[in-house]
């Protein structure tokens, strides 16, 4: 089985690391194809593209699951499945909490109902939707 991390993410960051390793102990060949998170995603996707073109030489055969999505990267899952639609396969997002929630239940950048706080609910609703699996760690999740 071989799966490409692809997003803005922290590669460093310990629940990467944990999946990683994880994916790794279990027999899974895990390809790195990040970009700074830092970055927006309309400058973001063309580097995402370009690693992903790279990493795609070595996982042509025998992919499974072709981009593993992690936490944070709900921008980032709409370009992954398009690759994976590509590819027909699928896509794993592991999304750890969703942007509505942090961003405006928790962190009350915008009140509920503005339309920063649609916004960020229709990503959630984007990313969850396109992905062929969605990894949830507790029951409320």
């Amino acid at each position: 089985m071989k799966f490409c991390f692809l997003g803005g993410y922290d590669p460093a960051y310990p629940r990467n690391t944990v999946n990683r390793k994880g994916l790794v102990r279990a027999g899974a060949e895990v390809e790195a194809c990040p970009s700074p998170a830092r970055l927006k995603f309309w400058v973001r996707y063309p580097a995402l593209i370009a690693r992903a073109a790279r990493a795609w030489r070595g996982l042509r055969e025998d992919v499974d699951a072709v981009f593993f999505v992690p936490e944070f990267c709900q921008k980032d899952v709409p370009l992954a499945a398009a690759l994976a639609f590509l590819a027909r396969r699928r896509v794993v997002f592991d999304p750890l909490a969703s942007r509505y929630e942090t961003k405006i239940l928790d962190w009350r950048r915008r009140p509920p109902g503005s339309l920063t706080a649609w916004w960020n609910f229709r990503i959630d609703s984007w990313a969850f939707r396109l992905a062929g699996l969605v990894l949830a760690d507790t029951a409320e999740h």
